[in-house]
């Protein structure tokens, strides 16, 4: 081959990489433009354990600092403020003793610039007798579950202090059920028969199962939020978080169930439901802990602050069921 014939050959091959590399790059670029503006259909803040109170640090047992908590939200709190969400949840245990702790801790909370919701945990009844009938009311709730939209996504609130023996009046229809499936725990030799933990009762049973049934009606995804896990098995869980698992197994539509509880936190997936864990802001002395995320139409993105870890959760409405 002649040397003009040649540098002609070469140039034409350059010609055609030059432009095979800029059509790469542009589809990559369109690929990446794509992702950054895929919107989430929701996006919402979640934290737990908060725990505040004016008390000592709690290191024979645990590593909590209770004062440090106010300072914390308030740096959650200017953070998810800067972020476009639509609304804020806490998932139980505010405070961690004396009634007086909600005057300091809830006007920080109050701060939050979206729908701000509560979840009743444990360490919400640890106050004197007289205040017990005050927390509700004093959380804006009429009752401990309860669930909302924001379409094409329903959230469900549940109460796992309605079956327990510190949260019922003594004597109640609630409080002899608790102590009934208490007693069969203890003869069953579970390990989360333990006093401070809790279970829903047969009617927020019923009422859970008719709120599923709503969502699914419609097409709804459903994410649920409760102070207790319910998987996997320890000491930690629901009393009737066996029950609840088999329940929302049985929905296609379930996608994620966001508990605290266990300050350490955990995350399992089964059956195609993601179980998260949050882990408790209360267990740092200056290290935040919470997180926020965003629901697109097959995964969650967790974005973690602090000591809480990034997850993607992918999912599909699919044939869990059977249905």
């Amino acid at each position: 081959m002649s040397l003009p014939r040649l540098n002609l050959h070469r140039k034409v091959t350059y010609s055609l990489v030059f432009l095979v590399l800029i059509f790469s790059w542009r589809v990559a670029d369109v690929g990446f433009a794509g992702k950054e503006t895929e919107k989430p259909e929701v996006t919402f803040g979640v934290m737990a354990d908060i725990q505040y109170c004016d008390c000592g640090r709690n290191w024979v047992k645990w590593t909590r600092y209770y004062r440090n908590s106010l300072n914390k939200l308030e740096k959650a709190v200017v953070e998810l403020n800067s972020e476009d969400l639509d609304f804020v949840i806490q998932v139980g245990d505010l405070i961690d003793r004396d009634f007086s702790s909600y005057q300091e801790i809830l006007p920080i909370y109050q701060q939050l610039n979206v729908p701000r919701y509560h979840v009743v945990g444990n360490h919400e009844f640890k106050v004197g007798r007289e205040d017990k009938g005050k927390i509700l009311s004093t959380l804006d709730l009429q009752r401990g579950y309860y669930d909302f939209t924001h379409h094409p996504w329903r959230f469900i609130v549940l109460d796992g202090t309605d079956l327990s023996l510190f949260a019922p009046e003594k004597g109640s229809e609630r409080y002899k059920e608790a102590r009934s499936m208490l007693r069969r725990l203890k003869k069953g030799g579970m390990v989360n028969a333990l006093m401070k933990n809790g279970g829903l009762s047969s009617k927020q049973m019923t009422w859970l199962k008719e709120t599923l049934d709503k969502a699914e009606a419609v097409g709804e995804k459903v994410v649920l939020f409760c102070h207790y896990p319910v998987f996997p098995e320890s000491s930690y869980n629901l009393w009737n978080n066996r029950e609840v698992v088999q329940l929302l197994e049985s929905y296609e539509n379930v996608v994620a169930y966001i508990n605290g509880h266990n300050h350490k936190g955990s995350y399992q997936e089964k059956n195609s439901i993601h179980y998260l864990n949050l882990q408790g802001m209360v267990e740092t002395e200056k290290e935040n802990g919470f997180a926020i995320i965003r629901a697109y139409p097959e995964h969650l993105e967790v974005i973690g602050y602090g000591r809480e870890p990034d997850r993607t959760l992918h999912f599909s409405i699919s044939s869990r069921t059977g249905k």
